[in-house]
């Protein structure tokens, strides 16, 4: 992961181990009657820069924790690692 590079306002963010729901005896990963994700941030790269030339700050840090809606970005795996890639302002909560 050390050789990744972001572009634009993106975060890269761990995804938590997804519950598994049992139906009749079947298990079936990843449905968790809709629960959005929480998860910790690893990686981001800086906002770019306004017209005047000044940088955007990101509103997050690694390590924080954020919330956000599964559709909004992309499952990605690096390194047998399951991680998600997200433009900043699908975030909808840090904590």
């Amino acid at each position: 992961m050390e050789n990744m590079e972001l572009f634009g306002k993106r975060l890269l963010v761990k995804k938590d181990a997804e519950e598994e729901k049992v139906v009749r005896g079947i298990i079936i990963p990843g449905l968790s009657d809709e629960k959005q994700p929480i998860t910790g941030v690893v990686m981001h790269k800086s906002g770019g820069y306004h017209e005047n030339g000044h940088p955007i700050e990101l509103k997050v840090n690694v390590g924080d924790k954020v919330l956000f809606f599964r559709q909004a970005g992309i499952d990605i795996r690096i390194d047998s690692e399951d991680l998600f890639l997200i433009d900043e302002d699908k975030i909808l909560a840090r904590f």
